[in-house]
């Protein structure tokens, strides 16, 4: 299953979810950071951190994506 979540552009966020996990994926397609609020998610997020991308950053409870970034974390 696939989840959109409501974020504004730049950014496109969705939950990929099957039987065994959920995978938070956010994309920043902007050439600036974008922050999105970890309040728009309920469970606690686990970074995955082994994809060799440009990752982002989370700080008091925001994420921020750099430049052309991504970001995954297991829910």
């Amino acid at each position: 299953d696939i989840t959109f979540v409501d974020t504004p552009e730049p950014m496109l966020c969705f939950i990929r979810k099957d039987s065994d996990e959920e995978i938070l994926v956010c994309f920043n397609f902007s050439n600036q950071a974008q922050k999105l609020s970890l309040d728009l998610f309920s469970d606690e997020l686990l970074a995955l951190t082994d994809h060799h991308l440009t990752t982002a950053n989370i700080v008091d409870g925001q994420i921020t994506l750099p430049a052309f970034g991504c970001f995954y974390a297991s829910l």
